[in-house]
């Protein structure tokens, strides 16, 4: 659904002069731009990361990148033919979304698709994030960690199986618990994160001396990295999200830059549930 608003408006679109992406990741908004014929003279695409912003450029050397805070960028008013956004701009807080609206130059347009609070995919992003928080209230990663730990000191004679088994029996519970949390949101909650954890964990404990130690103690803590890598998307994603009173101070704000508001609509998957606000003006 929302590949097809993208290749609706930019087939809509004749040539243009300056394009000015934000928050353009690695580039998946511009693949649609790309695809639809559109001609620019000039193509900006830019970001926070400068990791994303390289990768994007490796693919597009046509694209002037720029790595900037949305809510800081370094362009003059009214200096952009088409401005457009995709789950970006809004990270960097309702004020950014509205001044995203100075840079369009007369008879120029803003087309802009952002997170809302009543999307799938907002009430998917919070329970990633319950399930994701429940793990690491649990203590697992830490518990599977010395467990492993202690399993490869009895290998090498340094510790005793007592006291490796009493460092197992600690884990018990929260690895009853990844199932519950299973369960309770589902197989593919946080990615197929926990379900990975669980199933890995299980694998590894049932021919462990088998597992190379830097194999195993290395993946428990890549796990604890990507958990909290994960927390911190989500709860981006939920902080930046915007609701219906948000959109409309937006709108009022862009219409007193002088923009004419075409469209302000949620965008609905084929079952009818929100996926995301869109909202596109013009400046006569």
């Amino acid at each position: 659904m929302l590949s097809t608003f993208w290749q609706q408006t930019f087939g809509e679109l004749g040539n243009c002069h300056r394009v000015l992406d934000i928050a353009s990741g690695r580039g998946a908004l511009l693949d649609h731009l790309d695809a639809s014929g559109v001609q620019a003279e000039q193509v900006i695409a830019t970001d926070y990361s400068v990791a994303g912003l390289h990768s994007l450029k490796q693919s597009r050397r046509h694209v002037l990148v720029v790595g900037s805070d949305a809510a800081a960028m370094p362009f003059a008013e009214s200096s952009v033919d088409l401005v457009t956004s995709q789950f970006g701009v809004e990270y960097a807080g309702p004020g950014a979304v509205l001044d995203a609206g100075k840079y369009v130059a007369p008879s120029g347009r803003i087309v802009l698709m952002l997170h809302c609070r009543k999307s799938v995919i907002y009430s998917e992003c919070q329970a990633n994030l319950l399930a994701l928080k429940e793990l690491k209230d649990s203590q697992f990663l830490p518990l599977a960690e010395d467990m492993f730990q202690s399993g490869y000191l009895v290998i090498r004679g340094q510790i005793g199986r007592k006291e490796a088994g009493a460092m197992a029996r600690r884990v018990i519970e929260p690895f009853n618990g990844l199932r519950q949390i299973l369960d309770r949101y589902g197989e593919e909650v946080a990615g197929g994160t926990i379900k990975t954890l669980y199933e890995e964990t299980a694998r590894i404990q049932q021919r462990f001396q088998y597992h190379l130690e830097d194999e195993v103690m290395g993946w428990v803590r890549s796990m604890q990295v990507e958990v909290d890598s994960y927390i911190g998307r989500m709860e981006s994603m939920l902080n930046a999200a915007l609701d219906e009173t948000e959109i409309d101070k937006i709108i009022q704000g862009w219409q007193q830059q002088g923009l004419h508001v075409v469209n302000r609509a949620l965008i609905n998957d084929e079952q009818q549930r929100a996926l995301a606000w869109v909202i596109q003006a013009t400046k006569s």
